[in-house]
């Protein structure tokens, strides 16, 4: 058995944290989401993301690595 002194893993951009984010499409539950969020944090896998009423949710990965489920476009300031 072969020791790795490191693995790479995929995990969302701690950049993310704070940006405004549109994400649209069907999560895999089959949920509708079409809107802006405020990205609050990134866990590894999955963010923390609030929408304007302070509604907090947590989307995982796997939501938006096909690029067929959900996509999300950070938006940027002019």
């Amino acid at each position: 058995m072969k020791n790795e002194l490191f693995v790479t893993q995929k995990v969302f951009n701690p950049k993310l944290s704070w940006k405004a984010v549109r994400i649209s499409g069907y999560c895999i539950d089959g949920d509708k989401w079409e809107g802006i969020y405020l990205v609050k944090e990134t866990k590894f896998d999955k963010i923390v993301i609030t929408d304007r009423n302070g509604e907090q949710y947590r989307l995982h990965m796997e939501n938006f690595e096909t690029g067929e489920l959900l996509t999300l476009t950070v938006l940027e300031e002019d």
